[in-house]
């Protein structure tokens, strides 16, 4: 796992899917959970999904699309 800059990412908030189960060796940044089924407690992340559908319809995997194009 990368080693975060604590002057730069002073915290982080995560759903509870499985993908995040290796959280707890983060070090350095405060780490929250948000509840489920609460999207307003994860604002900034549900902000940045709805950018990115407007140019990526959901379902659609965004492997399928070149760093220039995002």
């Amino acid at each position: 796992m990368n080693k975060l800059d604590a002057e730069v990412v002073k915290s982080l908030t995560f759903d509870n899917g499985a993908e995040f189960s290796a959280l707890s060796e983060v070090t350095g940044t405060n780490l929250y959970f948000a509840h489920p089924y609460t999207p307003s407690e994860r604002g900034s992340n549900e902000q940045l999904n709805g950018l990115l559908r407007e140019f990526i319809p959901k379902g659609q995997s965004i492997t399928s699309f070149s760093d220039d194009h995002i």
